[in-house]
């Protein structure tokens, strides 16, 4: 009989990101014919190694089950919790940028919000709410001639309320681990909104840069969009080589 396929770069994905959506599966695991792609995908399920988003609602959205013994195997009990119904397209945006910059060898590493939650509450603390904890969406170690740099980014899909900014920027101000901190958005609504936050919060720009990036260019090309920082233009290339 032929051995099953174990989807290792799927069940390892979605352990760190708590998800995996069959968008981000195209695009960075899938091989093979249009009907293979669809034949593999549900065996996903198929096989027992995902089952459906727990909500139900979103379409193509799949988690670990962590009752399957290959799974158990591969990851434990080092599973990220998948995040809710309306964070799935924020998180596919993320996903997206992180991925293509590792494939592309852009990149160090890298931490996702789910995991280092995951690391630092543990899973019965997950979804609290206290909003003085600030996570940032992901953190990518990039090289440079400098030494490894920890660079927070955010995406940002929707215009929050301005405390809600001014508490994030106090807790970057507060993080001496990282060396710049991008916002990624569509809106320069948005941008606005964050540069009156860090006016009225006299947050030390000099000391832990903030950089501002059009959503859509580091979807298509991250590691070449731009990041405009208050002084200069520049690239993520461009930081690693410098």
């Amino acid at each position: 009989m032929r051995p099953q396929h174990l989807p290792i770069e799927e069940i390892r994905f979605a352990a760190r990101a708590g998800f995996l959506s069959k968008p981000i599966w195209d695009e960075f695991f899938a091989k093979g014919s249009d009907r293979w792609k669809r034949r593999q995908w549900q065996l996903l399920q198929q096989r027992g190694y995902f089952v459906r988003h727990p909500s139900r609602l979103p379409r193509d959205v799949l988690v670990l089950y962590r009752g399957n013994p290959d799974v158990r195997k591969l990851v434990g009990e080092t599973i990220a919790l998948p995040p809710i119904a309306p964070q799935i397209e924020h998180d596919e945006c993320a996903s997206r940028i992180l991925l293509s910059l590792d494939r592309g060898g852009h990149v160090l590493g890298y931490q996702f919000e789910a995991e280092m939650k995951r690391l630092e509450w543990g899973e019965r603390r997950l979804y609290r709410s206290a909003e003085k904890d600030k996570f940032p969406d992901a953190v990518l170690a990039v090289a440079s001639p400098k030494g490894v740099m920890n660079v927070a980014m955010e995406v940002e899909l929707s215009r929050k309320n301005p405390k809600r900014y001014r508490q994030i920027l106090a807790s970057y101000a507060a993080r001496k681990d990282l060396t710049y901190v991008i916002f990624l958005a569509r809106s320069q609504v948005i941008f606005e909104s964050l540069k009156m936050a860090m006016r009225q919060t006299f947050y030390a720009d000099w000391e832990r840069p903030i950089g501002f990036c059009d959503l859509n260019s580091w979807l298509k090309d991250p590691a070449r969009a731009p990041i405009y920082f208050s002084e200069r233009q520049t690239t993520l290339m461009q930081i690693t080589a410098s």
